[in-house]
């Protein structure tokens, strides 16, 4: 939802140029590929800070 919006935000120039379609779905899709390992990586070291930090599991 993030990379939704703020890459709607960034290709907010191109309506008057008529190609927003294009430019927002290649932003997004950039976006989503770049982030994703990044979030495969935190996801599991986010957990187990929770974990050690609540003394659950």
């Amino acid at each position: 939802m993030t990379c939704l919006i703020a890459t709607g935000i960034a290709s907010h120039p191109e309506i008057e140029s008529g190609h927003f379609l294009s430019h927002w779905l290649c932003s997004w899709t950039l976006a989503w590929v770049s982030m994703l390992p990044f979030v495969f990586v935190a996801a599991p070291l986010i957990q187990r800070a929770v974990w050690r930090l609540t003394g659950s599991g």
